[in-house]
């Protein structure tokens, strides 16, 4: 037996084709859209949202203790001291070279065999090519489909037999059978022009994939004859026609080619049949002639295996489901980096089809140490059991689609990513982002920018955060001091406090939150879902810088007010300047002046949670962050105007001018600095390393890489 003919040809496919044809399955795709929440809020709102209610709890409470130092006896001083502690809250591929067709390849072999292939190529399709007029793209060609078809395409225009040269010619398409996912194979019935070799006549043109065509094939071509499909067994007990064939069809697809089977038959009709509604696809289908494989040429991006090997690195582990055959698929996953070259995919379960996943129960899923990471022959179903098997795991899921079958694993993931410029609207509808260049890389530069964000927004939340808890140290433990009435003498005034946490504290805080990303960005491992936005180690440097803040501020307002002012507090300093309030006054100058430096100074330390923050090298760099280096210089010189301004300090300010107390400010300000360094040292030397403790799962779409779908923890 001959195997009659193997082409292949250049150009980008998808896994799974969206299903227009079937009702059924449509109605099933809406049912599961309706069936899944989209109101769910991303974990970083939920860390958000429940650190706004701990930060409230914990500001009334704080309230609460003002009010019972002073015995709930209310007076705006104190008012306005309790409420001034601030709540926060944040709610080869298809491109143009392609299309080119410069390069001819022949239509004919010397029998009509190789011009049927052709002929199915071209006419089984329903993607076009087409030249641009505008003379800056120099008559370039462009394409409008599926990659498949246009791959296609481009080989029968290549072969000289470009659809809209044959349908010129006279074939005239009669019934189309789209491709569905189910049969995973299409079909359309075209009517043939009459020439001078015969009258017109209808054939029927089918492409799909291989074991669904050949299902379908009791003939198969050799030239110009046509010979029955005997059911002799081979020695594995398979039809020797088909093991045959699938030999064939594994060598190429061993290659990382995508693999499609062309087939066709003359059609005729009962004389009362109507061609266009009266058809059954099941009888349409059938007892076709067997032309030969086609392998088109699907390589990934070159940015592809860096963008997955920068997944791992980063802890995201990268899955393939794709409607491929399991040898392609591998290929590809290999050449991507998502399963090792040296795997034995034939014998790995790293690799399955959708018929093996899908036969398996959730209990047998879920006992697998590792999820498979690449599933060929893949089904819509696939996808969504595939994101179940993720979420019993409690891992954060993301994934990419472009078909209207991909809207229910779309809406099922955490997050669903359609493709902008291959994605089906429905895709798109069904997604919360919108991939505008169809690229995974993208995705993997949206997750380090994440990374980024994730992270600046702790540095800006910690730094509000340990500028507040210093604010309260002072606030709380210098309640204890009385004054000659009885009353509790304020270390700082309540202008103080709002102008330390809106002018001071928050300018470097957003600058902090406009810092590029780490060197370790993308080398960190990834967030617990169950995490809430402060980890064990920003929570202790929170308070622990805070306090250090808090402690060198208060000791300051004691040195001056008790050593340097014999501890006279005066009478209702609180209110207004008096010569007996000088004292508290200076204090007061102080302690603010003192936290001033310090929070400025602080924001050096959030840029890293370990990493020495007060060298040459990290202060060299302070500059590309143009709003924090701004923030802090302009935060500094701030403190004098408002220090030394008359009538400024004494009646808004409620303190009064410094002198040899900057000594003071400078020596607690060295001391932080020191401080803070040796507290990174004994964090580097004693807390584990960031290292990848955790993991996450990746599915991606074959039209990103092209992959079929992308999740992620």
């Amino acid at each position: 037996m001959v195997f009659s003919s193997t082409t292949v040809v250049k150009g980008r496919a998808k896994g799974i084709v969206t299903n227009t044809g079937m009702k059924t399955q449509i109605g099933k795709i809406a049912t599961t859209l309706m069936s899944v929440d989209a109101d769910e809020q991303t974990p970083l709102q939920k860390r958000l949202n429940k650190m706004a209610y701990f930060v409230f709890l914990a500001a009334l409470i704080l309230v609460l203790i003002v009010f019972a130092v002073h015995k709930f006896q209310y007076s705006n001083e104190v008012a306005i001291y309790a409420i001034s502690g601030d709540i926060f809250r944040q709610g080869e591929s298809t491109d143009g070279k392609n299309y080119e067709q410069d390069e001819q390849i022949p239509s004919g072999t010397g029998s009509n065999n190789y011009l049927r292939m052709i002929q199915t190529a071209s006419l089984c399709n329903m993607s076009e090519l087409r030249r641009t007029q505008h003379p800056e793209t120099h008559g370039e060609w462009t394409a409008i489909g599926d990659p498949t078809e246009i791959a296609l395409q481009v080989l029968a225009y290549k072969a000289g037999l470009a659809k809209p040269d044959l349908v010129a010619q006279g074939f005239k398409l009669i019934a189309e059978f789209p491709f569905d996912s189910s049969v995973k194979r299409m079909s359309v019935l075209y009517q043939t022009p009459e020439s001078h070799m015969g009258p017109s006549e209808h054939l029927i043109f089918m492409k799909g994939a291989t074991e669904r065509v050949i299902g379908c094939c009791n003939y198969w071509r050799d030239g110009d004859n046509e010979h029955p499909i005997n059911s002799e067994k081979g020695a594995d007990g398979r039809d020797a026609f088909e093991a045959m064939i699938t030999e064939k069809m594994n060598a190429l697809a061993e290659k990382g080619l995508r693999v499609l089977t062309l087939a066709y038959r003359k059609f005729e009709a009962a004389p009362d049949v109507d061609l266009v509604h009266g058809l059954v696809r099941e009888e349409v289908e059938s007892d076709m002639v067997f032309l030969g494989l086609v392998g088109i040429y699907d390589p990934p991006r070159a940015e592809s295996r860096p963008a997955v090997l920068s997944c791992y690195q980063a802890g995201v582990r990268v899955h393939m489901l794709t409607g491929d055959h399991p040898s392609t698929a591998a290929a590809i996953a290999k050449e991507v980096a998502i399963i090792p070259e040296e795997l034995d995919a034939a014998n790995s379960p790293l690799v399955m089809t959708a018929g093996q996943f899908d036969a398996m129960t959730d209990e047998q899923i879920d006992s697998l140490d590792e999820l498979p990471r690449v599933v060929a022959r893949c089904s819509p179903n696939t996808k969504v059991k595939m994101i179940a098997a993720l979420h019993r795991r409690d891992l954060f899921a993301a994934m990419t689609g472009d078909g209207v079958n991909d809207s229910p694993s779309l809406k099922a993931a955490n997050v669903g990513i359609a493709m902008g410029q291959s994605g089906s609207d429905v895709a798109k509808q069904a997604a919360d982002i919108v991939l505008t260049d169809d690229n995974f890389a993208t995705i993997v530069q949206a997750v380090a920018e994440g990374r980024r964000m994730f992270a600046n927004i702790q540095k800006f939340v910690q730094h509000l955060m340990s500028a507040n808890v210093a604010e309260i140290v002072v606030l709380i433990i210098g309640l204890a001091f009385k004054d000659d009435d009885g009353n509790a003498v304020f270390p700082m005034s309540a202008v103080e406090i709002l102008f330390l946490n809106m002018i001071t504290s928050s300018p470097p805080a957003m600058g902090l939150g406009l810092e590029p990303p780490s060197e370790s960005n993308m080398r960190e491992p990834p967030r617990s879902a169950k995490q809430g936005l402060f980890s064990f180690e920003v929570v202790m440097d929170t308070f622990i810088y805070g306090l250090a803040m808090g402690i060198l501020s208060f000791v300051n307002f004691v040195i001056v007010v008790i050593a340097l002012n014999d501890a006279n507090f005066g009478s209702e300093c609180n209110a207004h300047y008096s010569p007996s309030c000088e004292g508290v006054f200076k204090a007061r100058a102080t302690a603010y002046a003192t936290l001033t430096f310090l929070i400025l100074a602080h924001a050096i330390n959030c840029r890293s949670l370990r990493e020495r923050g007060w060298t040459y090298a990290n202060l060299s760099t302070l500059k590309q962050n143009k709003m924090l280096w701004v923030s802090i210089v302009v935060g500094s010189l701030l403190v004098f105007p408002v220090i030394y301004i008359p009538g400024v300090n004494h009646n808004v300010f409620k303190h009064s001018s410094l002198s040899y107390e900057w000594g003071l400010v400078a020596c607690a300000l060295v001391l932080f600095i020191a401080f803070a360094e040796i507290y990174k040292l004994i964090k580097r030397r004693v807390m584990k390393p960031l290292s990848l403790q955790n993991s996450a799962e990746v599915t991606l779409d074959r039209s990103t890489t092209g992959v079929d779908s992308f999740m992620a923890k």
